[in-house]
């Protein structure tokens, strides 16, 4: 088992940002900000992490306390893992994270009841594109009525990251909060090696002729 492969480095390198990230955004642009240092510090904590419950032999790569700290370290109050299916072939709420219970039973409520075909929903789209999308308004990208839901919790702005390897993807991490960190250069390309590095971790636990692959 192996932390981050030369092959997910090797696909960072060679895909131009511009082709890699939709930014849906009012004001906001791409690039290089001073806060993006903490981000990777912060990202940085979550790969050891990961790495440390891959080789503990757990069953999932994606708990509860790598969302806590994703979500977080993104600014964002509310997380979703949503898992490829690999006999279904759908995406389902796999594992959710909230900061708050109480405004956000609506939202959570829908979520476990939905699963996306490819192409469904903003985390069927990005499924299908592979491309991480910032979005600073949720109601131009989100389907109803996860979207009304979301915003009467307060969330307003999202990011949707898939979790992929050069052959598959495993699933779309769905962050949603009040003012989620922007979309600066830095940012995304710290955002882009952890999914990436994400992917081929789970990919590494998974038996072999398991992984969902790309359509």
């Amino acid at each position: 088992m192996t932390n981050t492969s030369a092959a997910a480095r090797s696909a960072m390198q060679v895909t131009p940002l511009r082709d890699r990230v939709n930014v849906n955004s009012q004001g906001h642009s791409l690039r290089t900000d001073s806060t993006a240092v903490g981000l990777q510090e912060a990202l940085g904590r979550i790969l050891d992490r990961a790495n440390t419950i891959a080789t503990s032999s757990a069953s999932k790569i994606i708990t509860l306390e790598l969302l806590d700290a994703t979500a977080r370290a993104l600014r964002c109050e509310w997380a979703v893992f949503w898992e490829v299916h690999p006999a279904s072939k759908v995406l389902y709420a796999a594992t959710i994270w909230k900061q708050s219970e109480a405004t956000t039973q609506e939202l959570e409520r829908d979520t476990c009841a939905r699963q996306l075909t490819i192409g469904e929903g903003i985390a069927g789209h990005v499924w299908r594109s592979l491309k991480t999308t910032w979005a600073t308004d949720i109601t131009r990208v989100m389907c109803l009525p996860r979207c009304i839901h979301a915003e009467q919790a307060g969330l307003g702005g999202g990011i949707w990251i898939p979790l992929k390897t050069v052959s598959a993807v495993y699933g779309v991490l769905e962050l949603l909060g009040r003012q989620p960190i922007p979309a600066h250069a830095d940012a995304v390309l710290a955002v882009e090696r952890l999914a990436v590095s994400l992917g081929y971790l789970i990919e590494a636990t998974l038996p072999d002729g398991f992984a969902p692959r790309r359509t």
